[in-house]
């Protein structure tokens, strides 16, 4: 969706995303896994990685986000559902509008 509607680089609109994405696993062998590509990436854990990547983030992007820009892209992101097939836990609307919404908070206008 930021790539498609506010013109924000496929890598960047992907970093963006990435940690909050990370911290939807809930089953201890996902934790694990996160965990170890986190440590591999040289970081303590995945708040201090995602602290790092929102520090990169900001110099590089400037944007605007409305809370119905979050609510349309994770309603249209849900119902396109080739996206969810590979995913390793259930995900819903919701789940994908709290990615969004705590990914892009400090983009947010309204």
């Amino acid at each position: 969706a930021l790539s498609t509607f506010k013109g924000v680089n496929h890598g960047l609109s992907c970093s963006v995303c990435l940690g909050e994405y990370l911290r939807v696993f809930k089953e201890p062998e996902h934790i694990d896994m996160v965990n170890h590509i986190v440590s591999r990436c040289g970081f303590k854990n995945l708040d201090e990685m995602c602290a790092y990547m929102a520090e990169l983030i900001r110099r590089d992007m400037h944007i605007t986000v409305t809370r119905a820009e979050l609510e349309e892209w994770s309603h249209s992101f849900f119902n396109q559902k080739w996206r969810l097939t590979k995913h390793l836990e259930e995900l819903n609307v919701d789940i994908i509008h709290g990615i969004y919404e705590r990914s892009l908070k400090n983009y947010t206008v309204d």
